[in-house]
């Protein structure tokens, strides 16, 4: 059981009493959800320094066409709408 529980609740930040709500099986399928969810990042960041080589953004959802701003634009914005930063 402590097993269990080092895995839902302190590798997955699963509450303790929902930790205490789910069967065993249920915290085993969460965990493997969870490695995989760890094993894509992995990859996504493997794959960030593979092509870390250009300056070129790598994008995973489809380009708004908006960027971030920079810290002039968003200090202008907050003085037009008179909020202090």
């Amino acid at each position: 059981m402590e097993e269990l529980y080092v895995k839902a609740v302190g590798e997955m930040s699963i509450s303790p009493p929902d930790f205490y709500s789910m069967t065993p099986n249920e915290i085993d399928l969460a965990y493997e959800g969870y490695l995989r969810r760890k094993e894509t990042e992995a990859n996504l960041i493997k794959m960030a320094i593979i092509t870390s080589q250009n300056d070129e953004l790598i994008r995973l959802t489809e380009d708004k066409g908006y960027s971030v701003g920079n810290k002039a634009e968003r200090e202008e914005v907050f003085r037009l709408l008179n909020i202090e930063d």
